[in-house]
């Protein structure tokens, strides 16, 4: 019992002074919270990491919480104090855009609101392009070039950007689509800036520095942005004597790109869960390769520099990105894939669908054959081994397990590589992008295009080296920006 009391007297005694110093504690400090918008969508930046940080006390931690669904953010209690809060943005990151931070005084027992924002576009428009006084449908490419190696700023390298628009030829009065190309060299830090450039279009840039060239990269300025920030590293060889002076010797990157740059990473559905057998390439180099069951990949044989990684599953969007591989280093790159939305009842009123990747290869690769909607009605064969027999180029062979399959009559010997010998595949059949597809996955009612390259040295070079190359596309295909489809549901 004795000991109890003095406990219990203990707890009396001190129990003033803890309150006291709880009631102390509470005192000093304060609330912080504030909404962050993105101005780009009018909408609330949601998941947003949100930081505050002391800059009247040295070594002081800093407080991180992330915003909720309508973008709110709350710093419940805040030591009274000068803060700078900032916010993380992937989008603001890849513009490289400067700082987005404040400053405010949080005061004691007070709640001190501090909002925030992703810019405007006109804002970041004006910030690329000072004075241009950039408006809708116009944007802004800007970065840096560097080498792929050394990765040093190169100076004087010219980066030229093309895309195709409308005009009128002067002698037949005739509408047609005809390319525009800009050009930006850059200064001494590497540095380029292109203003004017339209938004919502697909554009092809390609790289030059003292006769060393990159391959075509495409490139998409979102109208709803207006600025684009690409870096790009340019694999030049370095400087060797010659005499008593020094030469630079270029290194052309050829049709299919090789080097000692490895690509790693996983490939994931939009539940977090590895996606297997998804197919990856990096364009205009003849490396590809399927992810595995634990969604893992690793491609090898590189060559250095800015590439593009581009990665297809059936029932997925196709995803392109950047990745800067550095010769003899493993890059990681892991994607997310986002699946395809489909509408079920849904009645097409004017079905003629828009492909404007058919519609440029037309344009430019003149030998090919084209065949779209009505040219494939006007053929009337419903197989794809009969269309291509019957263009005179292919003859008919048998395939497995009773299939049929094709082989050009303009077959190459498909060999020769610098270092020896190397058999290319007789067929590449690519389908909405996907290459190395068999026969059977082409169904004649969904196809709205084909391109024939009986000799495959003909095809976009994106399609790598084969023998010949046979472009499919289906309804299923990626749609224009600007496409439009008059649809309504079934009542």
């Amino acid at each position: 019992m004795k000991t109890t009391l003095t406990r219990y007297a203990l707890a009396l005694l001190f129990t003033p002074c803890l309150a006291g110093a709880l009631h102390g504690q509470t005192s000093t400090t304060g609330r912080l919270e504030g909404v962050i918008i993105d101005s780009l969508h009018a909408a609330p930046l949601v998941d947003a990491l949100v930081t505050a940080v002391r800059l009247d006390v040295d070594s002081a931690q800093p407080l991180i919480v992330r915003t909720d669904k309508v973008g709110h953010y709350l710093f419940d209690k805040a030591p009274a104090g000068r803060y700078a809060v900032n916010f993380e943005s992937p989008l603001l990151d890849s513009l490289e855009f400067g700082d987005t931070r404040t400053t405010t005084l949080v005061r004691a027992q007070e709640t001190i609101r501090a909002d925030l924002a992703i810019p405007s576009s006109e804002t970041l428009r004006g910030l690329a392009c000072p004075g241009s006084g950039l408006a809708r449908n116009n944007g802004a490419l800007l970065g840096v070039i560097s080498n792929a190696q050394s990765h040093e700023p190169l100076a004087d390298a010219t980066l030229s950007v093309t895309w195709r628009e409308l005009g009128i030829d002067s002698v037949t009065r005739e509408i047609g689509q005809r390319p525009r190309t800009v050009r930006a060299k850059t200064n001494a830090s590497g540095q380029y800036r292109l203003c004017g450039i339209p938004t919502n279009e697909n554009l092809d840039v390609a790289v030059e520095h003292q006769g060393a060239s990159g391959p075509l990269r495409p490139v998409f300025v979102d109208d709803d942005v207006g600025v684009l920030v690409r870096n790009v590293a340019l694999r030049v060889r370095p400087a060797e004597d010659v005499g008593a002076s020094t030469v630079v010797q270029p290194i052309v990157v050829e049709r299919t790109a090789s080097g000692r740059a490895r690509l790693a990473g996983k490939i994931t559905r939009p539940d977090g869960k590895p996606l297997a057998g998804a197919q990856l390439r990096v364009t205009n180099t003849a490396v590809a390769g399927r992810s595995d069951d634990e969604g893992n990949f690793l491609l090898a044989g590189l060559p250095g520099g800015t590439q593009q990684l581009e990665v297809m599953h059936l029932g997925y969007d196709v995803v392109r990105r950047p990745v800067e591989l550095r010769d003899d280093q493993t890059t990681r790159q892991n994607v997310d894939m986002t699946r395809v939305v489909s509408l079920d009842s849904v009645r097409v009123v004017a079905h003629r669908i828009t492909l404007p990747e058919f519609e440029r290869n037309r344009l430019q690769y003149h030998r090919g054959k084209f065949m779209d909607a009505d040219d494939i009605a006007k053929n009337g064969r419903r197989t794809l081994p009969l269309i291509l027999t019957s263009t005179g180029d292919f003859r008919m062979l048998p395939g497995p397990r009773g299939s049929l399959s094709v082989q050009s009559l303009h077959l190459r010997a498909c060999t020769q590589t610098a270092a020896g010998t190397e058999r290319l595949d007789q067929l590449n059949l690519v389908v909405d992008n996907m290459e190395h597809m068999e026969m059977s996955d082409v169904f004649f009612p969904i196809v709205e295009a084909i391109e024939i390259y009986p000799n495959g040295d003909n095809a976009p070079v994106k399609y790598g080296r084969a023998c010949s190359v046979v472009v499919v596309w289906t309804q299923r295909s990626e749609k224009h920006p600007k496409a439009e489809r008059d649809i309504s549901r079934e009542p």
